[in-house]
């Protein structure tokens, strides 16, 4: 879906990579999508990870993804597009 010319997401996505206390982010995209015609260019601070067939293997797959770095966050955030009004600060 488009909000004001955009996919939904992207509002999201924007308004978190904006925020000070939000280092890098996880974007899950359901299987076999191809996010990258509709991101465009990479986003930097933003990796993509394929979902499972349900929300909580879609969370898992971001949280083991976030396990892979060399220091893991101490919290996380986990917020769906359906919700993309976020103020920026």
């Amino acid at each position: 879906r488009r909000l004001a010319g955009k996919p939904v997401f992207i509002h999201s996505l924007h308004a978190l990579r904006n925020h000070p206390a939000i280092g890098d982010i996880i974007l899950v995209v359901p299987p076999g999508s191809d996010i990258h015609d509709l991101l465009g260019a990479p986003i930097e601070g933003i990796s993509v990870v394929e979902g499972g067939n349900s929300r909580r293997l879609s969370v898992r797959g971001a949280l083991e993804a976030l396990g892979d770095n060399a220091r893991p966050p101490r919290h996380v955030l986990i917020h769906d597009s359906a919700r993309p009004l976020l103020p920026d600060v």
